[in-house]
C-alpha cells in the first residue's frame, strides 16, 4: 500500500470521528436548550400565578428524553419512593436550590435553579412521561405571598 493511499484513508477517518463529535455536540447543546425552555416556560407561569388573586393550573411541558425527572424541594427531604433522585441530587441538600432535573446535565446553571415566589411543602419528583412532565400551581388566594408546586 502506496504513502498516498494510507494518508487518504487516515484523512478520511478523522474526517468521519470529527463529524461524529460535532453532531454529539449539536445534539447535547439542544438538550440544554430545551431545558433552559422549560424553565423559563415555568418561571413564567409561576409569575402570573403568583401576580394573579389566586390561582390553580396545571403546568406540563415537554423536556428531552434524556430527562428522566423533574424534582423540587430539598433533596434531603426525598422520600424512599425517590431514592434514586435522593442519592443523585445529595450535593445539593440545605442549599437554596428547588427545582433539579435529573440526571443533571448540561452544567448545574442549566439544570439545578431556584425558582422564585414558590413554596414547596413536601419535597418530590415528576416522572417524565412520553417525554413531558406535568404537575400542578397553587396560589391559595391573594394573601398568600407563594405559588405552591403540588404533583
Amino acid at each position: 500500500m502506496s504513502f498516498s493511499m494510507m494518508f487518504s484513508i487516515l484523512i478520511i477517518i478523522v474526517t468521519l470521528a470529527v463529524a461524529f463529535y460535532v453532531i454529539k455536540e449539536f445534539v447535547q447543546t439542544s438538550e440544554c436548550a430545551a431545558i433552559q425552555l422549560y424553565y423559563d416556560d415555568l418561571a413564567r407561569e409561576i409569575d402570573k400565578a403568583w401576580r394573579s388573586s389566586g390561582a390553580q393550573l396545571t403546568f406540563s411541558h415537554a423536556v428531552p428524553s434524556s430527562v428522566k425527572s423533574v424534582c423540587f424541594g430539598n433533596p434531603g427531604e426525598f422520600d424512599v419512593r425517590f431514592a434514586s433522585e435522593k442519592s443523585t441530587l445529595a450535593r445539593f441538600a440545605g442549599q437554596e436550590k428547588n427545582a433539579f432535573v435529573v440526571p443533571v446535565q448540561c452544567g448545574t446553571q442549566t439544570s439545578v435553579r431556584t425558582l422564585q415566589h414558590v413554596g414547596i411543602e413536601k419535597a418530590f419528583c415528576v416522572v417524565s412521561v412520553k417525554d413531558k412532565v406535568s404537575f400542578r400551581l397553587q396560589k391559595a388566594g391573594s394573601t398568600s405571598r407563594e405559588v405552591s408546586i403540588v404533583p
